[in-house]
């Protein structure tokens, strides 16, 4: 393979190095009528003379490996589907140029999507005023100051530092300026240049000694019958990630539940299961499972101080992708990243699951309705959280809360860039899609009782006998109620005590309650937090996955409960139910009527602890939801077209594989990595090999030469 300029990227010393190497390697090639296997060869045909064998083992010696590229273990059929959706996903009517009048190839064109020079969503700029994100194509301003252009802010925040202007220069469209051109790679077969993305190149995997075929020349190949020889990379996708128990657990309920939905389908349409599409190529994994501490905001800390409030609070953050094979090749589709506080953490986050953030790319295949009229993708994405929440069910969690926040235009979530065609959801749209969720996951019996954290902490029934406070709700990393009360005590005046009496009071009087046990001012914030929830409640999302208390509203752990034989979902622990029993006849539930109801005994199995034994499984580029957004947006990891999906996956798939051991599945030090001579992507830390050996692997592993290391490349662009 070479660059533009001409000079080659390979050392021509090195090839033949690593030729020589790879001969020792090479497996048996039955169909040239040899066995050759760790350096000898045997002919199977004794007629061959000796000049014969002479020239086939010059030709193996001299033949150099296939690589850089994914495209290689496709069928002809799967090639094909690639290069036709390629011109669809830029312009379709754009004609494809492959020989300029001398014959040879267009050097200024791509030869598989027919396009010139391409240019990648730029990253949005945001204001460093009013961090809202600047429009791509209008005006903006930089400090000229320090020279640099890192730093802007909006037109609108401009013309209030009316003192500041002369500081400022202004500049427009930025999706131009900032915008990179995609990157260029040659086939070292048929010289013509393509774009790495579409060619679904990857120039981290490419090693000495070894060249590029495209697309086209390989399918020329497989339609002749006349294959070439070349030895291909094994490539590492979605499959080939770890497996954990959780995920194990959502992708086999998800396929039981997409076969029962193909049943559906077939019935409401009259034909045989066989005669309606298939869902084919799901792959669901948790690719970082990190040991997480957040800490309390400070105002919030010394507000609650006397009263034992934590510090802080330990975790488990977990990030879970969607794959799905589209024209043979690996697709994310869907991603979402969770917050787990487990038995371990202090109340009130204890057992507590935090959805953090969602988001999907319109991918999914194929593009239908389900039996139940939503579209598939949906059905499928619905599918995953209720596993979610019913594997976290069963590992003893007894409570999920969701902010139903929907992303804005170019400010993307987990996957950067989506499709222009592919629509936000307002706010309402994003609640229904929940509450359909929701309800679904009701009617399997994985969500006990839907709320909201309005209405089952600051605005809880009368029947509750707990004492309201902000210390009672879940205090989650980015949720949105801890920063406004973290503001709100930061605005917090040094009126009297007498003053703050009043305005509890009247904040009692508001929530329609007789008594004021309690702080005034904690009664006071969680009236003021109520003020800044209600009007937009429905969007903060409270879900019972276990049963609790309508008294003392804690979760019951032991598994033992009474519960009301007329109320539906009304149970009660053994303490409160004591005191219901010694309480007044009056005072009994239900409060509102003088006629009251009996218990029921209920004696379950307790929950247990939440920790469900999956490995530790760290990233540099994936433990956190804005690591890998800022990873993406640094190296052009776009997902806005199809075939930028496809690059931006296989890549996401490659920094997977790359990252950790094989084995172990733990971050390792790349310095000391043995690595397959085969296998792109597998390697295993140095402590696996210390132990195992050659046993870890089917092939020669080998460590990497510290001095020697081929740097990353990148080609450079007409």
């Amino acid at each position: 393979m070479k660059s533009p300029s001409g000079c080659s990227l390979q050392d021509s010393n090195a090839s033949n190095t690593m030729e020589n190497f790879r001969l020792q390697e090479t497996a048996v090639q039955a169909d040239e009528g040899l066995c050759y296997e760790n350096g000898d060869i045997e002919m199977k045909d004794s007629k061959l003379s000796s000049v014969d064998q002479t020239s086939l083992v010059a030709s193996l010696t001299t033949r150099k490996k296939r690589g850089g590229s994914i495209l290689y273990p496709l069928t002809a059929e799967e090639l094909r589907d690639h290069m036709r959706s390629l011109g669809q996903h830029i312009f379709p009517n754009k004609a494809i140029t492959e020989e300029d009048q001398s014959g040879l190839p267009d050097q200024n064109t791509c030869n598989l999507c027919g396009m010139e020079r391409l240019l990648f969503e730029p990253p949005p700029r945001f204001c460093a005023l009013c961090f809202k994100v600047i429009n791509s194509t209008g005006s903006y301003y930089v400090p000229v100051e320090n020279g640099s252009d890192k730093t802007s802010i909006c037109a609108k925040c401009h013309h209030h530092v009316s003192n500041a202007k002369a500081k400022y220069e202004r500049r427009s469209n930025y999706a131009e300026t900032d915008a990179e051109s995609e990157w260029w790679v040659a086939c070292d077969k048929c010289k013509a240049w393509q774009h790495q993305i579409c060619a679904l190149f990857n120039p981290k995997v490419m090693e000495e000694g070894v060249e590029y075929t495209c697309a086209k020349c390989l399918l020329k190949e497989k339609d002749s019958g006349d294959i070439d020889l070349l030895e291909s990379s094994a490539v590492l996708g979605a499959l080939e990630l770890p497996r954990t128990k959780l995920s194990n657990h959502i992708e086999q309920r998800l396929s039981v539940r997409l076969e029962h939905e193909r049943l559906q389908r077939a019935r409401a349409s009259g034909k045989s299961v066989e005669e309606v599409p298939e869902v084919e190529g799901l792959t669901v994994r948790v690719v970082s499972s990190a040991a997480r501490v957040l800490q309390v905001l400070p105002c919030f800390r010394d507000f609650f101080k006397q009263g034992n409030y934590p510090g802080e609070f330990p975790y488990k953050s977990k990030a879970i992708l969607l794959f799905q094979k589209n024209e043979g090749v690996d697709v994310c589709l869907f991603a979402m990243y969770v917050q787990e506080y487990g038995s371990a953490s202090p109340s009130p986050n204890q057992r507590h699951v935090y959805l953090a953030y969602i988001d999907s790319v319109k991918y999914f295949r194929p593009e239908i309705k389900s039996a139940s009229g939503e579209a598939l993708r949906t059905f499928v994405y619905h599918e995953i959280l209720i596993g979610y929440l019913d594997y976290c069910k069963k590992q003893g969690f007894v409570s999920c809360s969701i902010w139903a926040c929907p992303s804005t235009k170019r400010d993307d979530y987990v996957l950067y860039c989506h499709p222009t065609a592919q629509k936000m959801p307002r706010s309402d749209k994003l609640r229904s899609w929940y509450q359909n969720l929701i309800k679904k996951a009701v009617r399997e019996g994985v969500v006990v009782e839907r709320n909201t954290l309005y209405d089952f902490f600051l605005q809880p029934t009368s029947e509750c006998k707990a004492v309201i406070s902000a210390a009672c709700l879940p205090y989650c990393e980015n949720d949105f109620w801890p920063g406004e009360a973290e503001k709100l005590l930061e605005k917090k005046d040094d009126d009297t005590s007498q003053k703050n009496d009043i305005q509890a009071g009247r904040a009692l009087r508001v929530a329609k309650r007789d008594d004021r046990k309690g702080n005034p001012e904690d009664i006071l914030l969680v009236h003021k937090l109520g003020e800044k929830m209600r009007t937009m409640k429905e969007d903060f999302i409270m879900l019972c996955l276990q049963q609790f208390c309508k008294h003392c509203h804690q979760p019951i752990l032991s598994g033992k409960s009474w519960m009301c034989t007329c109320c539906k979902n009304f149970h009660l622990c053994d303490q409160c139910h004591a005191e219901e029993l010694s309480a007044p006849q009056k005072n009994r539930h239900p409060a509102a009527t003088k006629q009251k109801h009996a218990f029921q005994r209920i004696e379950e199995e307790p929950l247990p602890e939440t920790d469900d034994g999956d490995p530790t499984m760290e990233s540099k580029y994936f433990d956190s939801r804005t690591d890998f957004l800022k990873h993406c947006q640094d190296n052009q990891y776009q997902f806005d077209t199809l075939r930028r999906a496809k690059h931006s996956t296989m890549m996401i798939l490659y920094n997977l594989h790359d990252s950790a051991c094989s084995a172990c599945h733990r971050a390792m030090d790349q310095r000391f990595a043995w690595r397959c001579l085969v296998c792109a992507g597998c390697k295993f830390c140095d402590s696996c090999y210390k132990q195992d050996g050659e046993n870890l692997h089917i092939h020669k592993l080998k460590q990497a030469d510290n001095q020697q290391l081929l740097p990353n490349y990148t080609l450079q662009f007409f």
